[in-house]
């Protein structure tokens, strides 16, 4: 007898890589909460520079005319400024330059009113209300 043919190799079927589908939105990392913000910073009652208005005053009345209060105020405030307790200098040397030269203008106008006075005083007479002089 004689043996049937067999029949051909049918390949057995494979398992073949099924796309898997697509991943699905992955959620957001997740972090910490933020912390709540902070209240917003007092404002400080004290300055660094706690005799800066001296500097600041030295100018101011230097200017108004006032010239000792200028010079007082800026030589106060300069040596603070050097100690390191205040803060511009510039504005106390400014003071004390324009208190310096108010008082030599003041000084120079005393000077010159009184030898005008001096000499009215010598060289004029009055005569019937009236001043005449020489």
């Amino acid at each position: 007898m004689t043996t049937p043919p067999e029949p051909p190799a049918v390949p057995e079927p494979t398992a073949q890589p099924v796309a898997s589908p697509p991943p699905a939105a992955q959620p957001a990392p997740q972090y910490a909460a933020q912390p709540a913000p902070a209240a917003p910073a007092a404002p400080a009652t004290t300055s660094p520079y706690p005799h800066t208005w001296m500097n600041i005053v030295s100018l101011v009345t230097a200017i108004l005319g006032l010239s000792i209060l200028g010079i007082i105020f800026g030589h106060l405030g300069v040596a603070r400024a050097n100690r390191g307790t205040a803060d511009l200098k510039g504005l106390g040397i400014a003071g004390l330059i324009l208190g310096y030269l108010g008082l030599a203008i003041t000084i120079i106008a005393f000077v010159v009113i009184v030898v005008i006075g001096v000499w009215l005083a010598e060289n004029c007479v009055t005569v019937d209300g009236v001043a005449v002089c020489d």
